[in-house]
């Protein structure tokens, strides 16, 4: 028996979960009452929902379970379909990155660039803080000779 805990993960992640690491064979050896909430997103939706009642702070919760389908619009198409490219821009007050909303999208994003006021203040364009901008699908479009330098860069620039 395969038991796997798949932690509000993405839709698209868990379906490259289910294609690229558990497989038919993996999949045919699980039990259905895991591959059911997989295959429907049944267990995404529990796990926003849970989020969404806990963060909400003012925001309406219908919010947070309307963000990851807004967002997973864009991204893989069906197989050899192609797929979109998307950059979302979110604003919040006070330039609050715990703010529900930006933390929401930053769980849901492959990647965020996060834009500093003090750089842009001391005339540094572009103003990104390098530091706290992620990419999450980085790793698997470079090189590793590429990802060391990266992983060297930032953290020379921490120091």
């Amino acid at each position: 028996m395969i038991v796997i805990g798949l932690i509000d993960a993405r839709g698209r992640e868990v379906k490259e979960f289910i294609e690229q690491i558990l497989g038919e064979d993996g999949l045919a050896r699980s039990d259905d009452g895991f591959a059911a909430p997989l295959r429907d997103g049944t267990a995404r939706d529990c796990a926003g929902h849970r989020r969404a009642a806990r963060d909400a702070k003012g925001y309406p919760l219908w919010v947070f379970a309307k963000l990851p389908a807004l967002v997973e619009r864009t991204g893989n198409g069906p197989e050899g379909g192609g797929s979109i490219t998307a950059f979302y821009t979110v604003l919040t007050e006070g330039d609050d990155q715990q703010d529900p909303i930006a933390d929401s999208a930053r769980a849901i994003l492959d990647g965020h660039v996060v834009p500093s006021r003090a750089l842009a203040e001391a005339g540094h364009y572009p103003a990104i803080d390098i530091e706290a901008s992620i990419s999450r699908a980085m790793t698997a479009l470079i090189s590793d000779a590429h990802l060391d330098r990266t992983r060297q860069f930032k953290q020379m620039l921490s120091r």
